[in-house]
């Protein structure tokens, strides 16, 4: 199905039992439809990747965009668990990491599932 066919077939529904079960089908076949394409995103970068390797180029133009290699770089993570209990097992170390510690709340979200056929 299309775009619109699924927001049709959204925009349809008449009774909640029918517009849960529509909704939920629409969101995992639009779901389905997206995995297809990333696909075939990945191919084209598998492609792109293959002429870079074969003409020794990191960056390549086209009338319609770029593919460019970017720098590599260092990614630093701590394990805030280990951070948080050591914390909690001194009044200097709660006093020296406490100020650095920063919490974010986060809204609950959405998860819809498939059921396993």
């Amino acid at each position: 199905m299309t775009a619109q066919e699924l927001l049709a077939k959204l925009a349809s529904t008449t009774s909640t039992d029918v517009a849960v079960d529509v909704a939920i089908g629409v969101y995992i076949e639009a779901g389905s439809a997206a995995d297809a394409y990333k696909d075939v995103q990945a191919e084209a970068k598998r492609l792109l990747g293959e002429i870079m390797l074969e003409t020794g180029q990191t960056q390549l133009a086209a009338s319609c965009g770029t593919a460019k290699i970017t720098d590599p770089s260092v990614r630093v993570s701590y394990d805030t668990k280990a951070l948080d209990a050591l914390r909690a097992s001194s009044d200097e170390y709660a006093r020296l990491l406490g100020p650095h510690r920063k919490e974010t709340v986060v809204d609950g979200s959405m998860r819809i599932t498939a059921n396993r056929r």
